[in-house]
């Protein structure tokens, strides 16, 4: 235990010197800013800038305060902090790998598991942090500007969304371990996220299990009160493959860096 807290220590050490503590955070409290405060001004946007003829009425419906948090669940932090995540993450092992600095380490003795998932465990409190400072911004001037809305509702979804995020993590950092390029390894988790969440997307009833329905739950919650079916099933799969994929990310890479 106390050897991955030294590694755990030293990950959290290399987040803060490359300034990831820094710039994750300030990222995602921008994208939560973005989406109410767009929707606010947006009738003054198009006015001002739309181009309309001249004496044009722009009528456009307020939306509450529930899909206006929904929306920055589903719009900005969907697409553009889906690929901060995996960006930041790419690097984890595979630039240590391609480095030879995973090879110091292990010299040491330092075992594979606390390796590696001291590094999960780093790259998932970032995220947290990162999300969770991102989605506090959006709640604080979403209910500034169009209202209030259930905190319950808002509590549950904020942790119902982050599992699908930390899935991506997840995701990406287990690529990391296998491949030694970070290009690939950003390519290939997009294309793994994409498609899985496009999948669900299109097949709900045959992939309610996915962990990609966690998104549709928190988007729901906001709007409808309730979540959605199979909610059960995907939270244990989540959970399921969340510890799957750390478990065959150790013995992938111990079976790599012996060969």
């Amino acid at each position: 235990m106390k050897q991955w807290r030294v590694m755990f220590h030293k990950e959290w050490l290399e987040m803060w010197r490359s300034y990831k503590l820094i710039w994750m955070p300030i990222t995602f409290v921008f994208l939560g800013i973005s989406q109410p405060v767009t929707s606010y001004y947006l009738p003054d946007i198009l006015k001002n800038f739309g181009e309309l003829p001249e004496g044009s009425v722009i009528e456009i419906p307020v939306p509450s305060a529930a899909d206006v948090l929904a929306s920055t669940l589903s719009g900005q932090f969907a697409q553009v902090g889906m690929l901060i995540l995996v960006l930041a993450s790419m690097g984890l092992i595979a630039s240590e790998r391609s480095s030879g600095i995973a090879s110091i380490i292990l010299v040491k003795p330092v075992s594979y598991w606390s390796y590696v998932t001291a590094k999960w465990t780093g790259a998932l409190c970032l995220t947290w942090l990162s999300y969770g400072l991102g989605y506090l911004a959006a709640w604080y001037y979403t209910t500034y500007l169009f209202g209030t809305l259930p905190l319950e509702h808002a509590v549950q979804a904020f942790f119902l969304y982050g599992l699908w995020l930390s899935f991506i993590t997840t995701v990406t950092t287990a690529l990391s371990t296998c491949l030694k390029n970070t290009s690939a390894v950003a390519a290939v988790s997009l294309m793994t996220v994409v498609a899985l969440a496009a999948s669900t997307s299109m097949l709900p009833e045959w992939l309610g299990w996915s962990p990609a329905r966690h998104m549709n739950h928190s988007v729901m919650l906001l709007t409808e009160g309730q979540i959605g079916d199979q909610f059960v099933w995907s939270l244990l799969v989540t959970g399921l493959l969340l510890i799957g994929f750390m478990v065959a990310a150790v013995l992938v890479f111990r079976k790599k860096e012996l060969h």
